[in-house]
C-alpha cells in the first residue's frame, strides 16, 4: 500500500520523516512516552496521551521557499509543566491532569475552658458569701438592722399585702416583768410606729410616746418593744399595742398582763 502525505496527498516512502513536496512532518511522537507514531493517530496505545495528526503539527513555515531557521525539525506537544512549590497530580492524558487542587485551610476548633480554674472560683465564691453574712451579722449586733431586715422580707412576702395593704399585728407578747416593769413586744407585716395605751381601769388610759413613725422620724419597724415602768406591784394591767404605717393604715391588738408582787421582808 502506497503511503501519501496527509498534508498534500503526495506519495510517501516508508521510514520518510518528513514530505518531500510540502515538507509536512510525516511522523509523529507521543509527548508523554516518545514513541514514534504514523498519523492520522489521535491517542498514543502505549499510554492513552491525545496526538495531533502530521498535518496539524506541519508548521505554518513548511511550504514556503527555504524555510525559516530550524524548518524540518520535529516538535512536540510537551504535558503542562510543573511550577515550582507546587505539587501536580494525576496522570497524562487523563481529565484534570496537571491541576492543582483547590487549598483548603484546616478547620480550628474553639478553645475550650480547662477545669483547673473551677476550685479557684468556688473558693472565691465562698470567700464572697462568708464576708456578705458577716458584714449582715456586724450590721444586726451593732446597728439594728434586724428591724430594717425583717420589714423589708415582710414587705416582700404574701402576708405584707403591698404597700397600701392591710396592716396587721401578727403576735403580741408581755416579756421581763417585774414589781414596776414590763416589757411590752409584738410583731406587724410591714413596717410600722410603735405605741402602747395601758390601763388599770378604763377611765384612767395612759398612752406611751409614740416613736419610729414612717416618713417622720424613722422608716418603721417590724418588731416593736416598749418598756413600761412606775406600774404597782402585784397588779394586773389591761393594755392596746398600736400601729400606723405610712399610708395611715391602723391595727391595734389588746391583752393583759400582772405585775410582780412586792417581796416580803
Amino acid at each position: 500500500m502506497i503511503q501519501r502525505c496527509p498534508n498534500c496527498g503526495s506519495p510517501t516512502a516508508q521510514g520518510q520523516r518528513f514530505c518531500g513536496n510540502c515538507g509536512a512532518q510525516l511522523t509523529i511522537a507521543c509527548p508523554y512516552c516518545r514513541i514514534t507514531l504514523s498519523p492520522p493517530t489521535k491517542f498514543c496505545p502505549n499510554c492513552g496521551t491525545p496526538l495531533s495528526t502530521g498535518a496539524e503539527q506541519s508548521p505554518s513555515w513548511a511550504t514556503q521557499p527555504g524555510g525559516a531557521p530550524g524548518w524540518g525539525q520535529q516538535t512536540y506537544n510537551q504535558p503542562p509543566q510543573q511550577s515550582w512549590g507546587q505539587q501536580v497530580y494525576g496522570q497524562p492524558g487523563q481529565p484534570g491532569w496537571g491541576q492543582q487542587p483547590s487549598w483548603t485551610p484546616p478547620q480550628t476548633q474553639p478553645a475550650q475552658a480547662t477545669s483547673s480554674s473551677r476550685p479557684f472560683l468556688v473558693f472565691l465564691l465562698i470567700l464572697l458569701l462568708l464576708g456578705l453574712g458577716g458584714l449582715v451579722y456586724f450590721g444586726i449586733v451593732q446597728f439594728g438592722w434586724d428591724d430594717t431586715l425583717k420589714g423589708l422580707m415582710s414587705s416582700f412576702s404574701g402576708t405584707s399585702g403591698g404597700a397600701g395593704g392591710k396592716l396587721e399585728i401578727t403576735w403580741v407578747d408581755v416579756r421581763n416583768i417585774g414589781v414596776a416593769s414590763a416589757d411590752i413586744m409584738w410583731e406587724t407585716n410591714k413596717p410600722a410606729s410603735t405605741q402602747v395605751e395601758y390601763w388599770i381601769t378604763s377611765t384612767d388610759i395612759k398612752k406611751t410616746e409614740e416613736t419610729h413613725i414612717p416618713g417622720k422620724d424613722s422608716m418603721g419597724v417590724v418588731s416593736h418593744v416598749v418598756k413600761l415602768t412606775g406600774l404597782q406591784p402585784g397588779t394586773k394591767y389591761y393594755f392596746r399595742v398600736k400601729s400606723v404605717d405610712e399610708k395611715g393604715n391602723i391595727a391595734t391588738k389588746e391583752d393583759s398582763f400582772t405585775t410582780q408582787p412586792m417581796p416580803a421582808d
